[in-house]
């Protein structure tokens, strides 16, 4: 599988989410707004790529469930059902420019899930419209390395980064071991050897980053 638009950050400004979300859960923005490459560089452990954080935060968002809240952000959890895991996302209650915006997803043990669990929350009640047996309960399901026909998500080129988003992007290129990308990021001053050399070093990230 081709993964396009690795080179660029993913914003999506209209998260798709279950019918009536918004009002079950309180928030009162207008749409959920996320920027996957911070998403994925808060919790890169658990997923290989800003797509999969994407596809983690889509997956929880088809069939929420109320848990508890984490740091002033509202909680909600989801199942993948072919792997099991488990993934936890956190939404800002407070509207920014109409939106509320997703500030976590991370997966988190079953242990964990019921513990913070919310029984008494109602449950979200899909609409009469909804297919169950294609609404999507696999992580797998919501993956798209294609460029997405939704109008909503953003591929910002990577020229016109922050050197932090830069930053973000050549640590992402050298641990899923993408060495054109990470050399493109660094203008093609280092060879892909001393990439692959210097890959996890953190004198090495030092060294290239001063040559900019």
């Amino acid at each position: 599988v081709r993964k396009a638009e690795q080179k660029n950050k993913l914003i999506d400004k209209d998260v798709p989410c279950a019918a009536g979300f918004m009002t079950w859960a309180g928030l009162k923005g207008n749409r959920l707004y996320a920027d996957y490459e911070f998403l994925y560089a808060r919790h890169h452990k658990y997923f290989n790529d800003p797509e999969c954080a994407r596809a983690a935060v889509e997956l929880v968002l088809s069939h929420p469930e109320k848990v508890k809240d984490l740091s002033g952000n509202l909680s909600f959890a989801g199942t993948d059902e072919d792997t099991g895991k488990i993934y936890r996302i956190e939404i800002n209650p407070q509207v920014k420019n109409k939106y509320n915006h997703i500030r976590s997803v991370f997966e988190i043990t079953k242990d964990n899930c019921d513990k913070i669990k919310l029984d008494k929350f109602p449950v979200l009640q899909p609409s009469p419209t909804e297919d169950k047996q294609s609404a999507g309960r696999t992580l797998s399901s919501y993956l798209r390395y294609d460029t997405p026909e939704n109008n909503n998500i953003k591929y910002k080129s990577s020229k016109n980064l922050k050197k932090s988003d830069l930053d973000v992007e050549y640590l992402s290129a050298m641990e899923r071991g993408d060495l054109e990308t990470a050399q493109r990021l660094v203008g093609g001053s280092v060879s892909l050897r001393s990439l692959a050399a210097g890959r996890g070093s953190i004198a090495e990230i030092v060294r290239i980053f001063a040559r900019r």
